[in-house]
Formats: C-alpha cells, structure tokens, sequence
C-alpha cells in the first residue's frame, strides 16, 4: 500500500521504480524453479539496499543504532566510507525447513514491506536496491532434510528479532579501491570471502592488465 502523505508517497513510489526489475527478476526466477512436480520450493527472496553516506567508517555506532531502530531489523550491515548495505533475509530458526509457493503478487507484498520499513528512515538517499535468491535447504548444508513447514511470508519475518537474542551482524570495510601492488598486481580493498568472485567478475576488472587480487575484507565489528 502506497503511503497516504505525499513525501512519503513520491519517496515510495521512486524507491519502488528503483528496484523493481530486480524484483521482478527474482519472481521469475524463483517461480521458475516452482514446477507443477514440486510447487512448493524453500529458496526465498533476499533483499539488499544500498544507501550513500559521507565517511560511514566514522559513524559506524550511529549507523547500527539507526539499522537497531527499525521496525524490521536488518540481518546484516555493510559499512563502508561511501556506502551502507543493508540486508534483508528470511530469518528462520525453528527445526522445519520453511517452503511456500511463490507468486509475483507475494514476492510484491515482500517488497512493499521492505519500502514502507525505511519511510521516515536514516538510510537514504538508496541508490540501488538488489534482490537475490537463497534456498534456505542448501544454506543449511545438512545431510538430513527437517520436516518442511508452509509459510506464507510477510516482511517482518525478514529480519532480527532484538528483543528475542538475535544479532545483527555488522561489517566495516573500506569502500572498493583498486592501488598498485609489487611487480604490477593491483590490490583491490573491498568486501571479500564470498563476494571475491564477484568482484572479479566486475566489468573494470576485465580492463585489468595485470593480475587482481582480493585483500582479505572486512573486519567484524
């Protein structure tokens, strides 16, 4: 539901634009791998907003204070000089394994949820909103399946429950900068671990001339 103020309602309205493709994308991917065999599927989709801040290696207490004061807490924080990233994922701890059957008009209600949870928030201006698919199945790496339970999602189920026990996980690094290294390698400092082949896949790097490599990034917090 789009917010009835109309600050509000032109944020929205240009936040829900900004992510919508990805959105979409993800709806198509996942009903996609929900086939008439197997309707019910445990991939869901996971939300990642981008939001620009000046020198956020400086305001990190701040920045988690303000991603602690949301209605739906983030399950992880980025931070970096130029940039926040805040992640939004479903957050299951119970024994089952959690399906449901996905629809363009579920994944939608998703993501109206995630708007409407940064309305009157710190985190703007967004500059880039992504949407990526987790199976909560293979996350778990567990040889043995739990019993499966159907869920119907609603966006506070996407977060930390603080009042609960839950941790927020909060990251800081510096923001991607490729420097010269020894005998021509250009070290980029960045995220790494799971987003190193990513990076690497980065269309600058594919103007390299000499061989990247990854600093070991970030620190926690």
């Amino acid at each position: 539901m789009v917010p009835a103020l109309p600050t509000e309602r032109v944020q929205y309205e240009r936040w829900y634009q900004l992510g919508l493709n990805a959105v979409m994308a993800a709806s198509t991917t996942l009903q996609r791998l929900s086939t008439p065999a197997q309707p019910m599927i445990s991939a869901f989709p996971r939300f990642t907003v981008f939001c620009a801040v000046n020198h956020g290696e400086q305001h990190a207490a701040a920045i988690k204070q303000a991603a602690a004061n949301l209605a739906v807490v983030p399950i992880e924080v980025d931070i970096s000089r130029d940039q926040v990233a805040l992640t939004f994922g479903l957050n299951w701890l119970a024994g089952q394994l959690p399906i449901w059957h996905p629809t363009e008009g579920g994944v939608l209600r998703l993501y109206d949820g995630l708007l409407t949870n940064l309305l009157g928030s710190a985190f703007q201006p967004i500059t880039e909103i992504q949407v990526t698919i987790s199976d909560l199945e293979i996350a778990r790496g567990s040889q043995q399946t739990p019993p499966a339970t159907t869920l119907h999602p609603n966006f506070s189920q996407f977060g930390v429950d603080l009042a609960a026990g839950g941790l927020m996980s909060v990251v800081q690094a510096v923001a991607l900068q490729w420097q010269q290294g020894v005998n021509g390698t250009l070290l980029a400092q960045g995220y790494a671990g799971e987003e190193e082949e990513e990076l690497l896949d980065q269309p600058a790097c594919d103007e390299l001339k000499h061989p990247a490599v990854i600093l070991k990034f970030p620190t926690q917090l």
